[in-house]
């Protein structure tokens, strides 16, 4: 596979900040939507995210996950987990989860190696969700980061 190519589970505000950078570096970019399949003005491939197959899978060799998980677990494990462990082109996959895994810390600094400590049930599932992934990773010791994000701010937002 001579290009990369990043499945962006989810197409919000990192998503598309990252896309756009890495379009200009030379990758093809997919990403899931709610609606139809479609081509995105910035040169992105939308795919209906229940439209997710073992071809498109099988394309890809990044995926970052930005879409958030329920009460239910992390919709696209719970739909996709088998396509995913049973593939070999994916060499890396990221998954965006939030500092709220920490809990209140009353101002104390906080890193990866804090305790969570989370206060509501979105952080919960999150922290679920995150175990997920990194159970994914020993099943086929695949590279997994997981990115606690602080708060997401651009224009408009």
């Amino acid at each position: 596979m001579d290009t990369n190519h990043l499945l962006c589970f989810g197409y919000g505000y990192s998503a598309k900040f990252l896309s756009r950078f890495l379009i200009k570096e030379g990758w093809t970019i997919t990403a899931t939507s709610r609606s139809s399949n479609r081509i995105s003005s910035d040169g992105v491939t939308m795919v209906k995210f229940d439209s997710i197959n073992e071809n498109i899978i099988n394309s890809v060799t990044h995926i970052i996950v930005s879409i958030p998980p329920d009460a239910e677990g992390d919709p696209v494990l719970l739909r996709y987990a088998n396509l995913l462990k049973n593939q070999s082109n994916v060499n890396w996959i990221g998954y965006l989860s939030t500092t709220g895994v920490y809990g209140n810390t009353g101002g104390v600094l906080v890193d990866e190696r804090s305790e969570l400590n989370p206060t509501n049930d979105r952080s919960k599932y999150r922290i679920f969700a995150e175990q997920s992934w990194l159970d994914l990773n020993q099943s086929r010791e695949l590279p997994i980061h997981i990115f606690r994000l602080a708060g997401i701010y651009g224009v408009g937002r």
